[in-house]
């Protein structure tokens, strides 16, 4: 009986830490610029942070500038470009992706939906031991729908997003990884704003990132 119990204790440690090695909690964190230097034409920058709670210890930051232009009255076209670097102790990823997206939206009553197309191609260089090896580019085209609810009277905005990110490869693009958001956003004034989420993010091709949960908080300024 207490080799029986012993054996159930072990298969329950190992189960537990199997699910640990495969759930990643972090915390994101981001700074918005944008302003509209000539009619329908729209300038952003993005500053922001990943931090990892894991015992890998990987901290992600990023920079992202990109240009939007309204196309059409509920249209809008854009492209872009973002520099991300991931540190560990062992290791430096450095990521350079440039991206064209679409967003059209459509709106029922308080009921804001939109639906993103974007294509992005990312190229990748790994910095272990003082070497540098250069990885081939990786091709995405991601989905993205989202609700934004206004709530009258108040300056906050119910919002919730799912996104599914297919990558390219020998068969064509196949699903990567699906993210979900759900928070709200706070309208402070006419040009300061802020944000807070939580981001359920299923990774099906990397073993050690499976899922992701996150909080995540945000900033915006707006010319």
């Amino acid at each position: 009986m207490l080799k029986l119990r012993l054996v159930v204790f072990f298969v329950a440690i190992s189960l537990i830490s199997a699910r640990a090695q495969t759930t990643k909690t972090q915390v994101w964190s981001s700074f918005q610029f944008s302003a509209t230097p000539i009619k329908k034409l729209k300038l952003s920058t993005e500053l922001g942070n990943k931090l990892y709670f894991s015992p890998y210890g990987y901290d992600k930051c990023f920079a992202q500038t990109a240009l939007e232009y309204k196309l059409l009255k509920k249209l809008e076209v854009g492209a872009g470009y973002r520099f991300t670097s991931r540190k560990s102790d062992e290791l430096t990823e450095s990521f350079n992706r440039w991206f064209i997206a679409a967003e059209s939206s459509t709106k029922v009553r308080r009921l804001k939906t939109y639906y993103r197309f974007k294509y992005q191609q990312e190229f990748v260089s790994i910095n272990k031991s003082e070497q540098v090896d250069a990885l081939n580019s990786i091709q995405k085209v991601r989905n993205r729908v989202r609700f934004k609810y206004n709530i009258k009277g108040l300056p906050i905005n119910p919002v919730f997003s799912a996104e599914t990110f297919h990558q390219k490869g020998d068969m064509g693009f196949k699903l990567q990884q699906y993210r979900i958001k759900a928070g709200a956003g706070f309208n402070w004034t006419k040009h300061h704003g802020s944000s807070i989420f939580y981001c359920f993010e299923k990774n099906y091709e990397k073993p050690y990132e499976r899922i992701i949960r996150a909080i995540g908080i945000e900033y915006s300024f707006g010319l």
